[in-house]
């Protein structure tokens, strides 16, 4: 059964091509087309061209979504009307669909644009009819939706699937290059114990605190993930195992001096950090990154935590 959304789409859809059919069974008599009620009131824009791309008729929608278009308009060429409008004008001389986002301010809409010949009786080409859809609320459902794919719902760093799948792009790249690549793995200490004295809430305010030193303890191009409870993991293309030791430590520190105020209760909290890397990438994978990052992760633990330990590649 089909969404309700859809079901509007669909019978939006029919009805620009119920006109498209009846243009091309006519001589594209515009002032006739102009007055039909559903395309004045169509939400889809609908703009007519002649066959030498000059327009002849847009319907209010129309207007809205190209804020060119007005009636002086009418009669000159789209060429010269929507030429900062590079995708719109792309769909109209190839005759295919393509995507159009427009910007105002703040604010930005995306529009599905699709172009079709109209022929006359004698099967010449009599003009062009381009019709765009708003498709700005599909587009942001479908950002939130990759969004909350690809992300930790409650620190908002990668969640696991997404930082593989980024980290296996970063290895390969630095494989093809020869580059320095580190990794590091980073585990609260005791983190069960801030959830039993203080709440669950408190253990995720410590969670979103963590993510948000980290991030600032990084650079753009680093990937950082949430990969288990309170395990967090860290992918530095181009950077030396020594190099991510320093970024390693000053995070441990920047986690320890910082105090996390929750109902009134000052909350400590402090990690363990293993890390590791290679100068020069060859044949080293993910796993591998994993697992020696892990030993040195355990190290540290052993060590008696709130430190880093390294164990090369």
């Amino acid at each position: 059964m089909l969404h309700p959304e859809l079901w509007i789409a669909v019978f939006a859809t029919s009805i620009i091509f119920t006109f498209t059919l009846w243009i091309k069974k006519t001589f594209f008599n515009s002032k006739t087309f102009a007055h039909i009620k559903a395309y004045e009131h169509s939400k889809d824009g609908v703009i007519i061209l002649d066959k030498n791309y000059n327009i002849i008729d847009f319907n209010p929608a129309a207007s809205l979504m190209i804020i060119h278009l007005d009636r002086s308009t009418i009669g000159k060429n789209a060429r010269d009307v929507l030429k900062y409008y590079d995708n719109l004008l792309t769909s109209i001389i190839g005759h295919h669909e393509t995507q159009l986002e427009t910007k105002s301010g703040n604010f930005s809409n995306c529009y599905s644009v699709n172009s079709s010949i109209i022929y006359n009786k004698s099967n010449k080409i009599n003009g062009i009819i381009v019709t765009l859809r708003d498709m700005t609320t599909y587009f942001e459902a479908m950002n939130k939706l990759n969004s909350l794919a690809s992300y930790d719902e409650l620190t908002s760093v990668h969640n696991r699937r997404c930082f593989v799948a980024c980290s296996f792009e970063k290895l390969a790249f630095a494989k093809k290059h020869k580059h320095a690549i580190s990794f590091i793995i980073l585990d609260l200490d005791f983190f069960k114990y801030i959830n039993d004295s203080y709440g669950h809430q408190a253990g995720d305010k410590t969670l979103v605190t963590v993510a948000d030193i980290c991030k600032k303890c990084i650079r753009s191009t680093d990937i950082i993930g949430r990969f288990g409870g309170e395990e967090f993991v860290i992918l530095l293309p181009d950077t030396f195992t020594d190099e991510a030791t320093i970024i390693a430590n000053r995070i441990c520190k920047d986690i320890e001096a910082y105090d996390i105020i929750f109902e009134n209760n000052k909350i400590k909290a402090t990690a363990s950090f293993g890390i590791t890397g290679i100068d020069s990438v060859h044949n080293e994978t993910l796993e591998m990154l994993f697992k020696y990052a892990d030993k040195a992760l355990y190290q540290a633990k052993a060590a008696g935590r709130n430190c880093t330990r390294v164990v090369p590649l």
